[in-house]
């Protein structure tokens, strides 16, 4: 049920974004369309590390080591963050190039352009949401990474959506709201992770096994 909750959220998410940048224009729409495909590719790494964590946070559950378990978790994160920072610079100095890849049109190419120069500066808020995600449900509580979901895919982009439109933002505006939204939701969520690390290490006595 939360995957499939997860993956409805997606969908509705894509279709507040998609209706807002309608607004802009077909053209809008194809460059937004493109910048996605290539942010899906940049993230790629941080799906695969999030399917590491999983199984190694889960052993060591089961094993009662929290101790590794917050290793884990804060090392994953660290190199996720430098990943989508090399990433994001990478994404924001070739934006034009990569996106010229996919279209030949200069108006979709100079829409997929904004699009990714600004989403270059959300990409390493996403480890945060992708990993803790992760870590919940390792932890078998997956009802904590379907609440994040409803958060994320749902209620992120409906506030969004309603800011941009009460201020009657452009393009780009819309953009830089959703990754001042994202940054938010990605520290809160961080601390959230650190709150249940204090709770769990105060009621557990960790042993750390060889």
């Amino acid at each position: 049920m939360p995957i499939s909750l997860s993956i409805c959220g997606y969908a509705l998410a894509a279709a507040i974004i998609f209706t807002y940048v309608g607004q802009s224009g077909e053209y809008a729409v194809a460059g937004y369309g493109v910048g996605t495909r290539i942010e899906q590719v940049v993230l790629l790494p941080i799906l695969g590390i999030n399917t590491a964590i999983i199984s190694i946070i889960a052993q060591n559950y089961g094993a009662d080591n929290l101790v590794r378990i917050k290793e884990t978790y804060f090392t994953a994160i660290k190199y996720a963050f430098i990943i989508m920072i090399t990433a994001g610079t990478l994404v924001f100095l070739s934006a034009s190039v990569i996106t010229s890849f996919f279209s030949s049109d200069p108006e979709v190419i100079e829409y997929g352009k904004r699009y990714l120069k600004i989403s270059a500066f959300v990409l390493p808020a996403y480890p945060v949401f992708f990993l803790s995600n992760g870590f919940f449900m390792a932890l078998k509580k997956s009802e904590n990474a379907m609440i994040s979901n409803f958060f994320r895919n749902v209620l992120n982009p409906i506030v969004v959506f309603y800011i941009a439109k009460h201020i009657n933002a452009s393009f780009e505006t819309f953009f830089w709201i959703w990754v001042g939204i994202n940054w938010f939701f990605s520290i809160s969520y961080f601390f959230i992770i650190i709150y249940y690390f204090k709770i769990k290490l105060n009621k557990s006595s960790t042993v750390v096994h060889p």
